[in-house]
């Protein structure tokens, strides 16, 4: 399979807002920095949704989603120009006891079932 070249070739509609699940986790990877990791990454980003519905089809009631964000440090590097106007560094979230630390990753996974 050839890697896109493009974030057009790859953009897959994510179901953000969802009702609440019994099950989440946030998982922030850091990609090695050569350019054979960038390939593997754009491939596997190609076949997420195909392992999605995989994994989901064992237990469909569960409604499994995930969630794929980039950081504003490797999206140049795996997409070019142009860049979301908005793109920026993963930051901070504070809203009331809740508390979303900042992280160095490069890509965020929102998993949830």
């Amino acid at each position: 399979m050839r890697a896109p070249e493009k974030l057009s070739e790859i953009v897959v509609s994510q179901t953000v807002v969802a009702p609440l699940s019994r099950a989440a986790i946030f998982l922030v990877v850091c990609i090695r920095q050569d350019p054979d990791s960038y390939s593997k990454l754009r491939l596997f980003g190609v076949d997420l949704s195909g392992l999605i519905r995989a994994v989901e089809f064992r237990d469909i009631e569960a409604a499994l989603t995930c969630i794929v964000g980039f950081g504003s440090d490797v999206w140049d590097k795996l997409f070019g120009s142009p860049r979301p106007a908005e793109l920026h560094p993963f930051r901070e979230i504070l809203s009331g006891s809740r508390h979303g630390v900042s992280t160095p990753g490069d890509i965020l996974f929102h998993i949830r079932a």
